[in-house]
């Protein structure tokens, strides 16, 4: 049995009138632009830029809380990384992510899309990974607290504790 962790239990959510939405924002450090992942937003990065970058942490051991790969990652610290190095500010936490870009049937998937899962509770999420591949079997990639990155089949535990598939990318 494969357990996985990547938030706390403790939900922050926004305040009544504060939107979840793709919006640039100006660095006071440099003079860059970055965007935000947001709600129904679309990211105009390449897929195979992204699942070519993503598989760069395969290998990376687990770390709870940790979005550093010289100590370890978690799923969070996956996605926060990834999208970091395309230059998007991503959320945090896996939960914070159920309301992001576009959800999608499981025949819509494609590699690059993320997929969220519900922890022990079956209620909230709790782990997220990427789609790495959807056939013949849909494979996906993600931090395991007990095998760190590593591409999984989606079935069993998996499959038992999907939450969604959402869509980021054009």
């Amino acid at each position: 049995m494969l357990f996985f962790s990547c938030s706390s239990t403790k939900k922050l959510k926004a305040g009544p009138g504060k939107e979840n939405t793709m919006a640039i924002h100006s660095s006071k450090n440099t003079n860059t632009a970055t965007v935000s992942l947001g709600v129904g937003k679309l990211l105009g990065i390449n897929r195979n830029d992204f699942m070519t970058y993503s598989k760069t942490y395969i290998g990376t051991p687990y770390q709870y809380a940790s979005a550093d790969p010289s100590t370890g990652l978690d799923c969070s610290g996956l996605l926060f990384l990834v999208f970091n190095h395309f230059g998007i500010k991503a959320p945090r936490s896996s939960y914070n992510y159920e309301n992001m870009g576009k959800t999608i049937e499981m025949k819509e998937a494609k590699p690059g899309d993320l997929i969220l899962f519900t922890g022990s509770d079956n209620k909230d999420i709790s782990h997220i990974g990427i789609i790495t591949q959807t056939q013949p079997d849909i494979f996906f990639l993600h931090s395991s607290s007990s095998k760190g990155v590593i591409e999984s089949r989606f079935d069993g535990y998996y499959l038992r504790h999907f939450a969604k598939l959402i869509k980021v990318l054009e």
